[in-house]
């Protein structure tokens, strides 16, 4: 004898539903590709210019300390 959930396909079922939905974490990477890609884009088309930082510009800048990792979630 069939169950309930044997006969009727319930959403995770491939045929309803082919591809699989892309996670947060999916999203981020594709946008950080499609930025690092713009990036060298602009490189070779020569709009963008990478170059070191002056002693100068390190004073003025200084590098920013890294934010405390939040935890105790849950």
């Amino acid at each position: 004898m069939r169950t309930r959930a044997q006969t009727i396909p319930g959403p995770s079922t491939p045929e309803r539903y082919p591809e699989r939905m892309a996670t947060q974490a999916d999203r981020a990477a594709e946008r950080r590709v499609a930025k690092l890609e713009d990036v060298e884009r602009q490189l070779k088309e020569g709009s963008l210019t990478i170059r070191k930082m002056t002693a100068e510009e390190r004073k003025r800048f200084p590098p920013r300390p890294a934010k405390p990792r939040k935890t105790g979630r849950r």
